[in-house]
């Protein structure tokens, strides 16, 4: 399950989608072959949903270049990563893998486009590594950057290279056997402190410690919430840096292991347009988050192939509280929804299933 459009954080409010446990792939390798067949850069981000641009580490670089930076990947027994890129104009991306252990050399890899274009690289072929992150520095551009890993799971992600000042995350759940984890990746070289606090269908949730969190630089850091809040079946999670920036990732899975999904956190806007990704087996639905002082209403439109149902729900969200509606019982595939709201909300598609 997961919501977020599988790819990318930029622009933030235009990856507000889908992305399902299974065939997320299809959304990274989609991204990844538009952005190379591309014949003009991407029009400006609309306001409000342009966020803060990431600062980039390492030497200044032109003007149009552009550093990504990407919160997993994988290759160990039994899974491998595809790291992808993609360029406007002839550009070098060089990629920067940290280690954990302080004072380690970072593992590092190079590759180039000609641009229009776009090439990998196969993670295995530089090192192997558990469950990590990783960032792309590319000297040119408009860029792009997703990875894939394959083998006993198929999953995507668009790596970020901007984001929110307070980044939340719609839709995850810690009802019985399913797995919640927040990661804290700082790729920078200061340490950085954040604050995260969360909300769910129970209320405000006391998250004390997880105030002034500190991450190492040029590290990471998980935070387990199957244990720490157990039976939310719609938590809502959000991440503010106090000093220095983190890139934040949610990873949801099964405690017996087998699907997973990993989707970066949004902003807030009062209008979302949401494409609806499921595969077969599974239930989709809309989660809104609230987190604001005051109730706040909510307009759904949806659609299908073959129709349009404006004001399909009319809603009201209390304050800092989530909403949930499942699209199973239109009698018809949802294929896309727009949510409209009187205050600025955060909102996501999850979908689900055996």
């Amino acid at each position: 399950m997961g919501p977020g459009a599988g790819c990318g954080l930029a622009p933030v409010a235009a990856r507000g989608g889908a992305i399902v446990k299974r065939h997320a792939w299809l959304i990274a390798v989609t991204t990844i072959g538009l952005a190379a067949a591309a014949m003009r850069a991407p029009d400006p981000v609309p306001q409000p949903l342009a966020g803060l641009v990431i600062d980039r580490p390492g030497i200044e670089s032109p003007v149009d270049s552009a550093i990504w930076y990407c919160a997993w990947a994988q290759a160990s027994t039994g899974r491998d990563s595809f790291l992808g890129v993609a360029t406007m104009a002839p550009a070098a991306a060089e990629f920067t893998f940290p280690v954990a252990l302080p004072g380690e050399p970072a593992d590092t890899a190079a590759t180039s486009t000609l641009g229009p274009g776009a090439s990998g690289v196969i993670l295995s072929e530089i090192a192997e590594r558990g469950d990590s992150p990783y960032f792309v520095e590319f000297d040119g551009g408009p860029s792009a950057a997703a990875v894939i890993v394959t083998g006993e799971v198929v999953m995507a992600d668009q790596c970020v290279a901007q984001g929110p000042t307070e980044w939340f995350f719609v839709g995850g759940s810690t009802i019985t056997g399913e797995t919640l984890r927040l990661r804290l990746f700082n790729p920078f070289p200061e340490v950085a402190k954040v604050t995260v606090s969360g909300f769910s269908e129970i209320g405000v949730e006391a998250l004390g410690d997880l105030r002034s969190v500190s991450v190492n630089p040029r590290s990471w850091r998980d935070i387990s919430f199957e244990e720490l809040l157990r039976q939310r079946q719609t938590l809502i999670l959000s991440v503010r840096s106090e000093e220095g920036l983190v890139v934040p990732v949610i990873a949801s899975g099964l405690v017996e292991g087998g699907d997973e999904a990993w989707w970066s956190g949004t902003g807030l806007s009062a209008s979302w347009e949401l494409p609806v990704v499921q595969a077969e087996g599974t239930t989709a639905s809309i989660v809104i988050a609230n987190p604001g002082l005051s109730a706040v209403e909510v307009t759904i439109d949806l659609y299908t192939q073959d129709a349009a149902f404006p004001t399909a729900y009319t809603l009201a969200i209390p304050a800092q509280s989530p909403l949930r509606v499942p699209l199973g019982e239109m009698g018809a595939t949802v294929l896309a929804a727009r949510v409209s709201a009187t205050a600025p909300v955060a909102a996501g598609v999850v979908a689900s299933g055996p």
